[in-house]
């Protein structure tokens, strides 16, 4: 073999292998979209012991269970229900965002989605709407809220559910924190924030996760309660500049931007101003 001809075969070589290298960079992530979303957005998480009054199980048929847990008594079916974020982590709310929401002759609920806090089964991005919706009609039904008297908080994903389940349910207020428009928004924020998959973004990201969480829809024609956002400006999984997009000049919606907040302190910088917008919505 001579050596051009064996320059030439590993040349060759190195192409196949650098084109393999890059079908595999760009086809790990559709994979993980395609067949591992549902682990990757609502991984299980064990919590630290938590000090509810009550605690109750709302289960489906098929092994998933939403955990309902009540931190203070009300009067007359009003209710503060709080949709946490992807991860749970209820013992860590209980010390940080809950003491926020507390308002006296309310009673407190929080919800943990399946595989979360608790909550027996994985949870599903195509049933999550269906599992919650369960779990607050168990409430209404029970006599334990009065949809019209209750107020819905919500933060990350949590934000999302509590938008599009308001438009359904009609709570008195709903008051929500760290709000991407779409699944699609966030998890390209993700990518944005890693140089190792910043190329991933030119994926046609849409087509390949499910329109969970689409606000787009219920927020351009909202008709629903009065609704009060809270975005940090540094907030790196649910974009500022997508949020305002989404949210500013929206009848019946008032957008709070939370200057330097990110997607873990928003609630905790904007503070006071949190509660007395929570205050203010029970007020009305």
């Amino acid at each position: 073999m001579t050596i051009r001809h064996w320059a030439k075969q590993h040349r060759l070589r190195l192409a196949w292998t650098g084109l393999a290298c890059l079908v595999a960079y760009f086809l790990t992530p559709v994979l993980i979209l395609a067949f591992m979303l549902d682990q990757r957005v609502l991984s299980p998480s064990h919590s630290e012991a938590t000090h509810e009054q009550w605690r109750h199980v709302v289960t489906t048929n098929e092994g998933r269970g939403v955990a309902l847990r009540r931190y203070s008594n009300g009067l007359n079916g009003k209710c503060v229900i709080f949709f946490p974020g992807q991860q749970g982590g209820m013992a860590r709310y209980e010390r940080d965002l809950l003491p926020l929401i507390r308002v006296d002759g309310v009673a407190l609920y929080t919800i943990s989605y399946p595989g979360q806090d608790g909550a027996p089964g994985q949870g599903s991005l195509n049933h999550l709407s269906e599992d919650v919706e369960r779990t607050l009609r168990f409430l209404t039904d029970d006599g334990l809220c009065t949809m019209g008297q209750s107020l819905f908080v919500g933060r990350s994903l949590g934000a999302s559910i509590a938008v599009l389940e308001a438009a359904k349910f009609r709570p008195k207020g709903v008051l929500v924190e760290g709000v991407s428009p779409d699944l699609a928004t966030a998890i390209r924020a993700w990518m944005r924030r890693h140089i190792a998959t910043w190329a991933w973004q030119s994926l046609p990201i849409r087509a390949l996760v499910p329109m969970t969480g689409e606000l787009e829809p219920p927020v351009s024609r909202w008709q629903g309660p009065p609704m009060i956002v809270f975005q940090g400006t540094d907030d790196n999984v649910a974009p500022f500049d997508a949020a305002k997009a989404l949210m500013l000049n929206r009848p019946g919606v008032r957008f709070e931007a939370v200057p330097g907040g990110n997607h873990e302190d928003t609630f905790l910088i904007a503070g006071p101003a949190y509660r007395a917008a929570l205050l203010d919505l029970s007020d009305r």
